[in-house]
């Protein structure tokens, strides 16, 4: 019954292993080699981008990696992924383009969208994403009107 078990997980880290890799490959615009390894400790995430190690980019390929995943079906996830500000931490201007490069490809999927992204940021998506049907809300401190609340709080 272990063994059933383990065969199963070994399968799914496999599929999630390639899947994190094609994400990474796509969004450093290199042949970077990323792999996730599980063990007794949990999931470790791997990456060589030819020396640069940039953590945020290996959270966000995982998320979309999973998300792929359960875009196929193979998780018993829901198909939504919420992004608050990946620009700020060490995501470069031209990764963080590509990250909607990737997501326009990924909802043209399918029929119908099979996910809903969110991404919350202070920094502006590429242009072609400033307007309907990807900008949904814009929201700015000032003024009060122009707030998610609408009043100060």
């Amino acid at each position: 019954m272990m063994g059933a078990h383990r065969k199963a997980a070994s399968l799914a880290i496999a599929q999630l292993a390639a899947h994190f890799q094609t994400v990474v490959r796509q969004l450093s615009h290199t042949q970077a080699s990323a792999d996730i390894k599980l063990d007794g400790k949990g999931l470790t995430l791997r990456t060589d981008l030819g020396g640069a190690a940039i953590d945020s980019l290996k959270v966000v390929a995982f998320d979309y990696a999973v998300l792929m995943l359960t875009m196929e079906g193979k998780t018993r996830l829901p198909g939504f992924l919420l992004h608050d500000s990946p620009r700020e931490a060490d995501l470069g201007r031209s990764i963080y383009n590509r990250l909607f490069d990737l997501i326009r490809q990924l909802e043209a999927v399918g029929e119908a969208p099979l996910f809903q992204y969110v991404v919350t940021t202070t920094t502006e998506p590429p242009e072609a994403f400033q307007e309907e049907p990807w900008l949904c809300l814009k929201i700015l401190g000032s003024p009060a009107e122009n707030r998610l609340m609408k009043a100060d709080l």
